[in-house]
């Protein structure tokens, strides 16, 4: 009885080894933009774009697990009148976000990595007082790579709008990143080794003793 209560608790460790490993994987993102700043088609406004290489082109966001993250932040800069405000006309307005994923964020030089792009469009229109813009994603709604033994799929994109330019807050992209190990890659942890060993050598032990028993 004992051991076949030990054998059920260690599959069920080995069983949850797997998802308490993917749930602890370390990867790391980097974000640009192309263009950087969107310039109004009807005056000198324009909406920024600021992303992770805006603040530092070197640096490499760390994450651990699921996450959701900011692709962007939007500000807008005008000195417009509402009665004459800045504005994107139909052919305008298109944005590219170029998002870097690495399997090891704190050694970026020596890390795997792969690029995603995610494209949008924005219209609408902006002053010194207001902000009316719009956004449409037109890249693929859900997107998944490989990164040496990572898979991810960047999906869930949000947008918050921009406000005006004299407002405290920016506008963003968003996106959520799921990520988990190649079922190729996938292994044990050694914790989980080492119990399955245990296992082994008790059950080994038991058979031992039954055959000797019946001598």
């Amino acid at each position: 009885m004992t051991r076949r209560l030990f054998l059920g608790a260690l599959a069920l460790v080995l069983l949850s080894g797997g998802s308490t490993q993917a749930s602890l994987i370390n990867w790391g993102f980097q974000t640009s933009s192309i263009p950087g700043s969107l310039s109004s088609d009807t005056g000198p406004g324009s909406v920024a774009l600021l992303t992770s290489t805006t603040i530092d082109p070197s640096y490499v966001v760390p994450v651990v697990g699921n996450s959701g993250i900011v692709l962007a932040n939007l500000q807008t800069f005008s000195n417009a009148s509402i009665t004459s405000p800045d504005s994107f006309t139909p052919s305008s307005g298109t944005y590219s976000i170029a998002l870097t994923l690495y399997d090891d964020p704190y050694n970026p030089l020596s890390s795997n990595s792969t690029t995603v792009f995610i494209n949008g469009k924005f219209q609408g229109n902006w002053s010194e007082k207001n902000s009316n813009i719009s956004n449409t994603f037109t890249s693929a709604l859900s997107q998944t790579t490989t990164v040496g033994d990572l898979v991810f799929t960047v999906s869930t994109f949000s947008y918050t709008p921009p406000g005006p330019p004299n407002a405290t807050w920016y506008g963003s992209l968003g996106a959520v990143i799921t990520v988990s190990r190649s079922e190729l890659q996938e292994v044990p942890e050694p914790t989980s080794l080492s119990l399955a060993g245990l296992g082994l050598s008790i059950a080994g032990i038991s058979a031992w003793r039954r055959r000797r028993a019946s001598r």
